[in-house]
């Protein structure tokens, strides 16, 4: 039905309208159809990726080349008789407004990944960075050209030659800071001299585009083979002006970082506004790049890394997410797009993009893993050097996507670049997660310095730590600190202020991990201990006006239950007439015994620790003769509860000091979201009533226990309509 309703859509425009507003009308209806396309299809395609643990960015090219023009895409159906992406005429075979989108997200794609950049980190490790990087760039430019020469049959400087060889020079930073973030070597030898490496093989990358770029405009392009009589001066000029309007742009850019950050703040204020503005830095400078004679991305990088030596950068990071995750989508399903599957089939191309894939790995293995050989890095730490550096991702993409609408590079050269993209990409990862698993050092001399000082705090359970984190991200805030959470693996939050970088990661077990410079340890410990006091203080406060025994009470004679069907989540099978137990423990256990029959238990004993615990903290018997023992619990895997019963009743240690007769047993994952408090909510409320209670302690069935609680939740839910009415 949704296919065809836009054929209804434009059915009815065209009975009215002038025929240009209909054009229009048209245009713009089939891009907000086609975005719609884009971002269910990409999040279809990362998430089956990222299922089989592959990057979701692979799954987004693969969607993207299967909605395409040459596709799915191509396929008319009714109110699109050429297809919903339909193959168009020139070197860019998608729609210019899809296109622009396209291009849009590139400029975002570099301006993060500018912001991203830890320049501090990136100077200090400069000097081994730069031999590792300008190896891996030498290696994978000069083999990259010199093997497309036999493919086109060009010699070495004809613009596709020079063109193939920079589409082989990016690293994905992304990807592989990923990679060493999971395995927590970031601060590692390897994971800084890899990172530096990046950046340098990125931004070399960008010099060398715009360089190529300034050469194809003025280097002949014959069809013989050759690239005829060469002005190796203006060549000369070319490079010289790439480089230096690069070079003076970044100089000024770190330079003046401070005022520009400064001025973002005082004249904004708002966070909000102050990254729309930054991103209007980047989109004004990204234009005057390209009017240069530059690529955009370049300026958009230039601003991101001028940013990211500021307090600002992780705001800027956390605001621009939404806006990255809707366009880069975009980005990537349009290079897969672009990709002519007709084009790269023939054996002659499929060959040739899989030798030159093999050929861009070897070339960064030897580039830039055997200079690290020189650099006190034994084979092991050589080697994870190397495969560090052999993912190409969005920066390759980017390039190549430039590369065609220049008209530089053809469909099939594209389908080549966009083969050695996935294949580095899906083959590198796996590799370098397992030798970073190997516990041996990386280095021939081990060297002092280089890593963050890691201090660790065990806050006994995770919401004890949240609080006192809280607490203290506060404390920071007040600092003037910027704070940015983000979820990898574990909760991970970075605090920034000036030159001050603090990264913490908190454990779902309650431990709290810092990482910072060692002349910041105090700076965190004492406004920890702020915290702590604070927290201290503010329980003490709570002590004396917070009755809990009260408020318990008062929930067992409170309401009579909402709307909430507590039905589905036990059984009549989970329901126990007449308990054997004589005291606390033995009904618990009993319960207990009885979810771990019908296999409700993951781990039983952690279930009965948890439940154990729950009760030292305060009772869980109520008034009126009710006992709701309950945990939040990893020893579950879903959310039940039992019901034990004692007509003679059981002391239970209850608020009210009278015997409990009904027992709910309520079991939930500690991990997760689930109605917990919703469930023991509606349960207590349906039991405040004393002839539920009396019908219940009656029933001689398990069944009729279960009909008596749906019946009195129906009776609710029928006055509370009523009320509603009302």
């Amino acid at each position: 039905m949704l296919i065809f309703l836009p054929a209804l859509l434009f059915a009815s425009q065209e009975n009215g309208g002038g025929h240009a507003e209909m054009s229009l009308t048209h245009q713009m209806t089939q891009l907000v159809i086609q975005l719609a396309v884009i971002l269910f299809a990409t999040w279809i395609g990362g998430k089956l990726a990222q299922k089989i643990r592959l990057p979701g960015v692979i799954g987004q090219l693969l969607m993207g080349i299967l909605i395409g023009p040459f596709l799915l895409g191509g396929l008319g159906f009714p109110g699109f008789p050429q297809g919903l992406f339909p193959v168009l005429e020139g070197t860019i075979p998608v729609s210019p407004l899809v296109y622009s989108l396209s291009s849009l997200a590139a400029i975002i794609l570099l301006f993060i990944a500018g912001l991203e950049t830890d320049l501090p980190l990136f100077l200090k490790y400069a000097g081994k960075g730069s031999v590792v990087g300008l190896g891996g760039v030498l290696f994978s430019f000069a083999s990259g050209a010199w093997l497309s020469t036999f493919f086109t049959g060009y010699d070495f400087f004809h613009p596709i030659s020079l063109f193939m060889g920079t589409l082989s020079v990016a690293t994905s930073v992304g990807i592989t800071a990923s990679i060493l973030s999971d395995q927590r070597k970031m601060d590692s030898p390897e994971g800084v001299v890899i990172l530096s490496a990046a950046v340098i093989d990125d931004v070399l990358g960008i010099i060398i585009l715009a360089i190529v770029l300034g050469l194809a405009a003025i280097l002949p392009s014959t069809g013989d083979g050759g690239s005829g009589s060469i002005d190796w001066g203006e060549i000369v000029w070319v490079g010289v002006k790439a480089v230096g309007v690069w070079l003076v742009f970044t100089i000024l850019g770190l330079v003046f970082a401070r005022k520009l950050g400064r001025f973002l703040k005082q004249t904004f204020k708002d966070q909000s506004l102050v990254t729309v503005m930054a991103f209007a830095l980047a989109l004004l400078m990204a234009g005057i790049f390209e009017s240069a004679g530059l690529s955009m991305i370049i300026g958009a990088y230039v601003v991101g890394l001028t940013l990211s030596n500021t307090d600002l950068a992780f705001v800027i990071q956390s605001r621009l997410k939404t806006l990255h995750d809707f366009f880069v989508p975009v980005f990537f399903a349009v290079s897969g797009m672009m990709v002519n599957l007709e084009a790269i089939a023939n054996g002659r191309v499929l060959a040739f993009g899989l030798l030159f894939t093999l050929v861009a790995v070897i070339a960064k293995l030897i580039g830039s893993g055997g200079p690290a050989l020189l650099l006190n890095f034994n084979l092991l730490g050589a080697s994870r050097i190397g495969l560090g550096m052999v993912p190409r991702g969005e920066v390759a993409l980017i390039m190549a996507g430039i590369g065609m609408s220049s008209g530089i590079i053809n469909q099939e050269q594209f389908g080549i670049a966009l083969l050695m993209t996935i294949i580095s990409t899906i083959a590198a990862p796996p590799a370098l997660n397992q030798l970073l698993k190997i516990r041996s050092s990386g280095q021939k001399v081990e060297e002092g310095g280089g890593e963050k000082t890691e201090t660790s705090f065990s806050f006994q359970s995770p919401e004890f730590a949240q609080l006192i984190i809280s607490t203290f991200t506060s404390e920071m805030e007040k600092e003037g600190f910027f704070i940015n959470s983000m979820e990898h693996g574990e909760e991970v939050i970075q605090m920034r202020k000036d030159d001050v970088f603090i990264s913490l990661y908190i454990g779902e077990d309650g431990e709290a991990t810092f990482l910072s410079d060692e002349k910041d340890v105090n700076l965190f410990k004492t406004a920890l201990y702020e915290s702590l006091l604070s927290v201290n203080k503010a329980a003490g406060a709570l002590k004396k006006v917070f009755k809990p025994d009260e408020m318990a009470k008062s929930i067992s004679s409170g309401s009579t239950g909402g709307a909430f069907n507590i039905i589905p989540y036990t059984s009549p099978d989970f329901v126990i007439r007449n308990l054997r137990a004589h005291n606390k423990q033995e009904v618990i256990e009993e319960m207990l015994y009885l979810a771990d029959a019908h296999e409700l238990l993951d781990d039983g004993e952690i279930v009965k620790h948890d439940v154990l615990e729950r009760e030292k903290s305060m009772t869980t018997g109520m008034a009126n003769g009710i006992a709701i023992p309950h945990a939040k619990t990893e020893g579950v895997s879903s959310m039940h509860f039992l019901i034990g019963l004692k007509p003679d009743g059981i002391d239970f240690q209850s608020l009210d000091g009278e015997p409990s007769t009904i027992f709910i047993m309520i079991l939930t994952p500690k991990q997760g979201h689930g109605p917990h408090i919703q469930l023991m909510s509606s349960i207590t409320g349906l039991l405040n009533r004393s002839e539920v209670r009396e019908a219940i302690l009656k029933a001689e069935t398990s069944y009729e226990v279960l009909r008596i609680l749906q019946r009195a939740q129906e009776e609710n839910q029928a006055q509370s309509q009523k009320k509603s009415r009302n």
